[in-house]
């Protein structure tokens, strides 16, 4: 009984000396203030980020190539269809376009025969900022190309669902 008579007094006396600690108080006080700012200002950024993803400025470059293809992006929501710099890699090292689309000239001919045709997502890796813009025209581009392989496939007489070997189910 005397041994927690002991802990109990020094215990009080730690939480005395640090009450009356002027430095551990202004620190809590500092943190208390501070950290909802600055979560505030992360979650901001975030919302940010992810607002201009949803909002995007495509410059397209050989889209008279690929007419059906351009139509389809415009009709996207948020996507608005630009022309592209004369050159995509150095306006995006120069940090004026986030992402540029590069449609081969090929690629009416390729879509006609029924074979992977070619495009070009220029963009910089090392960018936080575009990455998800970038990701969403990479989306873009493989439900397109989704669509096209669905519709191939009917065209010939087979169900688009033979292709896809795995469906993953959420719970």
């Amino acid at each position: 009984m005397r041994t927690v008579r002991q802990i109990f007094a020094v215990f009080r006396k730690e939480l005395v000396d640090g009450a009356r600690d002027r430095r551990s108080i202004s620190s809590l006080a500092y943190s208390a203030v501070i950290a909802p700012l600055l979560f505030g200002l992360m979650f901001t950024v975030a919302a940010e980020r992810r607002k201009s993803a949803d909002e995007i400025r495509l410059p397209v470059q050989g889209a008279e190539h690929a007419p059906a293809f351009v139509d389809w992006l415009t009709q996207q929501s948020g996507v608005t269809i630009v022309a592209a710099p004369t050159d995509a890699e150095q306006a995006v090292a120069t940090h004026d376009e986030d992402v540029v689309l590069i449609i081969d000239d090929q690629f009416g001919r390729d879509m006609a025969r029924a074979v992977p045709a070619t495009v070009k997502l220029v963009s910089d890796v090392t960018r936080e900022n575009a990455r998800m813009k970038v990701a969403r025209v990479r989306n873009l581009v493989a439900t397109y190309s989704g669509m096209t392989g669905g519709l191939r496939l009917l065209a010939r007489g087979v169900a688009p669902g033979v292709a896809t070997a795995i469906r993953v189910e959420d719970v």
